[in-house]
């Protein structure tokens, strides 16, 4: 799956607009929610968005 950081909108977004939306104040990077299209629950792409945010904030370091 791949996994596009929109900066600017504050989210990563994945398959069919799946998206996790983040803020970013200081150091610290806040998971706000996802949201992934019901014909695609239960297929792990949650776990994808936020373990992809997680490796993003660890690279950053925040």
């Amino acid at each position: 799956m791949e996994i596009i950081n929109k900066q600017r909108n504050q989210r990563f977004e994945g398959n069919h607009l799946a998206e996790l939306v983040y803020r970013i104040r200081g150091d610290k990077m806040y998971l706000m929610h996802t949201w992934v299209p019901p014909e695609l629950e239960g297929q792990g792409i949650a776990s994808a968005l936020a373990e992809f945010a997680l490796n993003y904030a660890k690279d950053k370091g925040i």
